[in-house]
């Protein structure tokens, strides 16, 4: 699945813009408040394959792409619907 996404992003080229700003401030280590338990929760996750959580229950896919057709979330959903 890795060489599917790296071609994907040879391919579709993203340009995030985004930033966290605070008081017209530039934020690059928000305090998130985020307890031991969060983050291994968050560490666990990432490094599951999307395929075993699918399997586990509903699997929402987020993206941030210009184009809502050509874009990660919907290649990740083709992979897991197989």
């Amino acid at each position: 699945m890795a060489d599917e996404i790296f071609h994907w992003n040879e391919v579709m080229p993203t340009g995030s813009k985004s930033r966290l700003m605070r008081a017209g401030r530039r934020v690059d280590a928000p305090e998130l408040g985020l307890e031991e338990g969060h983050i291994a929760t968050l560490v666990r996750l990432v490094a599951e394959p999307e395929a075993t959580l699918a399997r586990q229950g509903r699997v929402t896919l987020l993206f941030a792409a210009r184009d809502e057709v050509r874009n990660e979330a919907v290649v990740l959903r083709e992979v897991l619907l197989g």
